[in-house]
């Protein structure tokens, strides 16, 4: 049983980054057959200065978008100036100082409600929408750098813990003026707030990139049930209406991945749930019941699902349409080619029309050369991912301990906070379905061991890296088992009959800094 319950990692969720609309079509493609819900977010910098160049690059997407997201509108004295068609148009009406405002296009066929709620000065709209028998809840928030990053957190646990809904997807999405990639204090409390209520980031890069800094400002973090690597689809468009980037979230709502989502086959799988369920209730489960062990019934629980799952596994025979011809020939280039044979057929049929004859031959001869780049592009990709690359790596990751070059350890050290942070809500939950014993000992199996692992080889290289856990700890303290006097802890007294302080503990004394970082003094 212990092979499914062993593997436990980190898995960050990687953005992908494109340079233009034309290459964010070839991204959003890989889904073009089912059912999804997009969503696009830009920090406009005055709507009033910059929504038509913003509507041009929305003319360059092959779909419209379900949901538009703009920031920093600054006031709009007339909203129905901006409206663009199709879509419905709400705005927060935000009031912190002249660059406040929020405003989404939400398509008018789609069914939605929403209100706006307060966090200090600040106004976010809370936008819950129904679609496709989806319920999906996205909270769109501009926080003015003037305003105070605390109370915001402050104030933002407080909108997370009133206002909870039972949605499929729950979306927080933004400009929030606060770089997760910083150390700060704010920073910090920011994420672990996100993540102890079941937010996970997805969009993982640098968003407002200038010549000496860069940040990721602009946020995505996605709450849901799914399985976000196979459902959830992040993108980064690095455009120039402003000096943010436009950050895209594509949610698949098909439950299915189409056949381009993987290798090139000839078959499609998937499961008859009809057949699964009327499997899963002929089961006579006696066999279970009569096991001697837990090791032998989980194997053979597992044993009789997979049985099912196989005999209700249906494989299906593509049709030569839905089949790609060739790994480097997208779906763009099959259309470009669909229209050139069809304007080398208009050239047949009127042969002495020489205006139809130049522009076939300048369609084609232009097309022939992004064949020709899509190939080339296509396998030296290859190539370069088949052959060792010789390029320096700023970190390497060696039995579980992230090195960087210049022995700093501070990769490791956001390794590792990332790690806890992926599972800080888990604890808020299981809190309330185990004891107290049964959670020390996952405290003791998923936390301990990895703040304490290396934890002397750090603390010996930088004095300052000794408090650095100190947060998280406390988090789950707080979250997961109980608060103590202390911050740190090591050994509880042990007694044979109870007492009113047997849950506190001992922080042994140090008078050097050497025992300071230790690792049995820095935590449980």
């Amino acid at each position: 049983m212990d092979q499914y319950i062993r593997d436990f990692d980190y898995d960050p969720i990687v953005t992908e980054k494109v340079e233009n609309a034309y290459e964010a079509n070839e991204v959003l493609k890989v889904n073009n057959k089912v059912c999804n819900f997009k969503i696009i977010h830009n920090n406009i910098r005055s709507l009033l200065k910059n929504i038509d160049e913003f509507n041009v690059f929305l003319h360059q997407f092959d779909s419209n978008f379900e949901c538009i997201v703009l920031t920093e509108t600054f006031k709009i004295p007339d909203l129905s100036l901006f409206n663009i068609a199709g879509y419905t148009t709400i705005y927060n009406e935000g009031n912190v100082n002249k660059n406040d405002g929020i405003v989404i296009y939400i398509k008018s066929d789609i069914q939605f409600s929403h209100e706006i709620l307060q966090v200090g000065s600040i106004k976010i709209i809370n936008l819950k929408v129904t679609y496709l028998g989806n319920k999906i809840r996205i909270l769109a928030i501009y926080r003015p750098p003037s305003t105070c990053p605390y109370e915001f957190n402050a104030g933002l646990r407080e909108i997370l813990e009133i206002h909870k809904v039972n949605a499929d997807y729950q979306l927080l999405i933004g400009d929030i003026n606060i770089d997760i990639f910083s150390d700060y204090e704010y920073a910090e409390d920011y994420k672990n707030l996100l993540s102890e209520h079941g937010f996970i980031s997805v969009i993982n890069c640098y968003t407002r990139v200038q010549a000496n800094a860069q940040s990721c400002l602009d946020h995505i973090f996605v709450n849901t049930l799914e399985n976000i690597n196979d459902f959830i689809l992040p993108l980064l468009i690095a455009s120039n209406i402003t000096d943010h980037y436009m950050t895209v979230i594509q949610i698949v709502l098909s439950k299915h991945l189409t056949d381009t989502c993987m290798k090139k086959k000839n078959t499609k799988t998937y499961i008859n749930k009809k057949r699964l369920k009327s499997e899963i209730s002929k089961i006579s489960w006696n066999s279970l019941y009569l096991c001697g062990d837990i090791e032998s019934a989980t194997n053979n629980f597992i044993g009789q699902i997979k049985s099912i799952l196989e005999k209700c596994t249906v494989i299906k025979k593509l049709q030569k349409k839905e089949i790609k011809r060739k790994e480097w020939i997208t779906s763009g280039l099959v259309t470009s080619i669909n229209r050139r044979d069809k304007m080398y057929a208009e050239t047949q049929n009127d042969p002495d029309n020489a205006e139809l004859l130049t522009k076939f031959k300048k369609y084609r001869n232009t097309l022939s050369a992004l064949i020709k780049k899509a190939k080339i592009n296509y396998f030296k990709k290859q190539i370069d991912q088949q052959c060792q690359s010789s390029k320096a790596e700023n970190h390497i990751k060696y039995l579980g301990i992230v090195i960087d070059k210049h022995l700093r350890w501070d990769y490791h050290i956001k390794y590792i906070c990332d790690k806890l942070r992926a599972i800080l809500f888990k604890f808020k939950y299981l809190k309330q379905i185990f004891d107290i014993e049964h959670m020390k000992t996952l405290y003791y199996s998923l936390v301990e061991s990895h703040i304490t692992y290396g934890m002397t080889i750090l603390t010996q290289q930088n004095s300052y890296m000794s408090n650095i856990f100190d947060p998280r700890q406390l988090y789950f303290l707080r979250l997961g088992l109980w608060t103590f006097a202390n911050k740190n802890m090591l050994e509880i007294q042990s007694h044979t009959y109870s007492t009113r302080k047997g849950n506190n503990v001992r922080v042994p004394f140090s008078a050097k800094s050497a025992g300071q970082r230790c690792h049995t003094y820095i935590g449980p």
